[in-house]
């Protein structure tokens, strides 16, 4: 009797082992792609809220100086590239300028300007057309990032990122280069 209800328990539970494996098996590839697409999501916009800081940084750094020494870039440059904690900055690229708009035609001309990296897209005095009065001055921080996935391509290929940010200087009319190199580095 007692091996009997045992063979009639163990009847029942067996059959629904076969049919939670196969059910497991037809889940488990759908539910580690959404894992997957999640993880790379998530990466994607803390990386894309982190260029808008640095972007940000770079511009609020740098108007806040009348007169703006090399090293001082440099150490604005560094701070950027900090902010990507702990992501690589390898294919991060800065582009800062101080523009100045003519006294006469107010046209945009670049008073002084640094690069990092390789900046794509558009120039910076395309971007900085009427953004001032004849006299005047802008700074602009132009930061572009290219995001390679975690896991390949598998979800997507690399992601290009831009951002740029426009500020007024704050104690003069244009920031302008402590040395008469127009990429104000040493």
């Amino acid at each position: 009797m007692l091996i009997s209800s045992i063979r009639k328990w163990a009847g029942k539970f067996g059959k629904g082992r076969g049919t939670a494996a196969v059910e497991f098996a037809l889940i488990a590839p759908m539910m580690i792609a959404i894992y997957m697409a999640t993880v790379e999501l998530t990466a994607l916009l803390l990386i894309e809220r982190k260029i808008v800081a640095a972007t940000e940084t770079v511009a609020d750094l740098v108007s806040q100086e009348s007169v703006i020494t090399p090293a001082e870039v440099d150490d604005v440059i560094v701070a950027a590239q900090r902010i990507f904690d702990p992501y690589s900055t390898t294919s991060l690229s800065i582009n800062i300028a101080s523009v100045r708009y003519n006294t006469t035609s107010g046209a945009p001309e670049i008073e002084w300007q640094r690069i990092v990296g390789t900046t794509g897209g558009s120039s910076v005095l395309t971007q900085a057309v009427g953004l001032g009065q004849p006299g005047e001055g802008v700074v602009i921080a132009y930061l572009t990032y290219s995001y390679t996935p975690m896991f390949g391509t598998l979800i997507t290929d690399t992601v290009f990122l831009e951002e740029m940010s426009f500020l007024r200087p704050r104690r003069s009319p244009v920031v302008k280069c402590s040395t008469t190199s127009s990429t104000c580095s040493s």
